[in-house]
């Protein structure tokens, strides 16, 4: 469960970040670390210097790059589906939280006090 939960913090971090008006490195490294990944490398050396540059101030194909960078730090493949800031059109949301597996339904008597099986 706790693993699930430092997923979906670091989802909800980036989601946050990416849904904004400007770019943070921040989010990208407190979600690595979050999820025990060192994010130095290549990727995170060119979406270093993008820290607080607005979305719609970059270079599309630089801007069209960062989930794929992003997903390079954090050492996962996420799934997006977000604009890009103001008027954008291809915003993702990252989605690195595998589904939860279902609790067992209770049974029987334990089902009508509430309890698990």
């Amino acid at each position: 469960m706790t693993e699930h939960l430092k997923r979906l913090s670091a989802e909800t971090a980036l989601n946050n970040m990416m849904s904004g008006s400007h770019f943070s490195i921040c989010a990208v490294r407190d979600a690595a670390k979050l999820l025990g990944v060192n994010p130095k490398g290549d990727a995170y050396d060119i979406l270093h210097p993008l820290h607080c540059i607005d979305w719609d101030k970059m270079p599309a194909e630089l801007r069209d790059a960062v989930p794929s960078l992003i997903e390079q730090c954090i050492g996962m493949t996420p799934s997006y589906v977000f604009r890009l800031g103001g008027r954008q059109q291809a915003r993702h949301i990252v989605d690195i939280t595998p589904a939860v597996e279902a609790l067992p339904q209770p049974r029987g008597f334990l089902r009508l006090l509430g309890g698990r099986k």
